[in-house]
């Protein structure tokens, strides 16, 4: 039997254009402009694809903003939902999936900043209340991502108390602490996770567990590129440089540690992306496996012309084609949902499980 395919999920981070400095931008709306020029001139490029190759059609998960910090601009959780309402209803309707992107940012009334708040458990679960009960007005996303891809115990369980049951905010290997309460705070630790989907273990949601003891929601972690050494040594001394000169009377620690990988980003350089699709297709045609590419954008990106691009995206796109015609090998496009549901069949798991 062959087994060879490979599936790729490509989610959408739909964030603002940029952190705004004030705590009021009501008049700004420009700061949307990734969604509202980047977003139409992407399906463009999806439709004279499809049109002039006969590939497949990339259906997209679209991951959607509710949450504190867009009520504290807008007097709405779920503004970027009920604002742009008209576009997410017609590309669910051509079959995009939309998900949820909620960020804890709260306001510092003193510095006069924005920071993520990620060290509350009570501030966290009534940000991610309110946030999903917004969203829920005009979706029921099942699909999630979070802000920074920073995740604990306390928001896996609180994700499946709402209702989801996929999240994508898994970076495998990877820990990385700078700088809290600023706004150029990171935090994420999955340095134990792998590529491999799995139901988190209760205990630790970076790793798994036995039916009886983990929670019901499957993590589908984002894949890996292998990158050079010295790419690799450069990243790991800027982090952690950046980090201790944000802290000079701090004892010096790693806040980044070294790996020779990064995360496939779909918009990025296709010279850092071909690496990581070489190597699905490789193992599926040795492993006589479906693989799978979990990656996602921001729109802000779908402007630029340098590192991340909307030219990258469409290159990207053509090489994965390229390579599928090279291996021999099919692909899809298939949504968060609809990958995990694909995973379960395969995996005779009949649904997305238990207590």
């Amino acid at each position: 039997m062959d087994d060879r395919e490979l599936i790729i999920i490509i989610g959408c981070d739909v964030d603002n254009d940029y952190n705004p400095k004030g705590n009021r931008v009501h008049e700004n709306e420009n700061i949307w402009d990734g969604i509202t020029f980047g977003i139409p001139n992407l399906k463009e490029i999806f439709n004279s694809l499809t049109q002039t190759r006969d590939d497949p059609y990339p259906n997209l998960t679209w991951l959607l903003r509710s949450d504190k910090q867009m009520d504290m601009l807008y007097n709405d959780y779920a503004y970027p939902v009920s604002h742009f309402l008209d576009m997410w209803r017609s590309l669910n309707k051509d079959g995009d999936e939309i998900g949820w992107h909620p960020h804890m940012w709260d306001w510092d009334n003193i510095r006069k900043q924005w920071f993520p708040h990620l060290d509350e458990d009570k501030w966290t679960n009534e940000c991610l209340e309110a946030g999903y009960k917004a969203i829920s007005k005009y979706f029921k996303p099942t699909s999630c991502r979070t802000g920074w891809n920073f995740q604990s115990n306390n928001i896996f369980e609180k994700l499946v108390e709402l209702g989801v049951k996929v999240d994508l905010s898994g970076l495998p290997g990877q820990k990385q602490i700078l700088f809290q309460n600023s706004p150029t705070s990171h935090l994420h630790d999955w340095k134990p996770t792998t590529e491999e989907f799995y139901f988190p273990s209760k205990s630790d949601y970076r790793i798994s567990s036995t039916s009886k003891k983990c929670l019901n929601i499957l993590e589908m972690p984002l894949s890996l590129t292998p990158i050079p050494t010295l790419q690799a040594y450069a990243k790991f001394v800027h982090h952690n440089v950046r980090h201790n000169l944000n802290q000079p009377f701090s004892k010096p620690v790693i806040a980044y540690n070294f790996k020779l990988t990064e995360i496939m980003r779909i918009t990025k350089h296709p010279k850092l992306f071909k690496r990581g699709v070489n190597k699905k297709f490789k193992d599926s045609k040795i492993r006589n496996s479906t693989e799978y590419i979990i990656t996602y954008f921001h729109p802000h990106e779908l402007l630029g012309n340098g590192l991340f691009s909307i030219s990258n995206f469409e290159a990207n796109l053509k090489y994965i084609s390229d390579m599928s015609g090279k291996y021999g090998i099919p692909y899809r496009f298939l949504t968060a949902t609809q990958a995990a549901e694909d995973y379960l069949t395969q995996t005779h798991q009949s649904e997305i499980i238990h207590d």
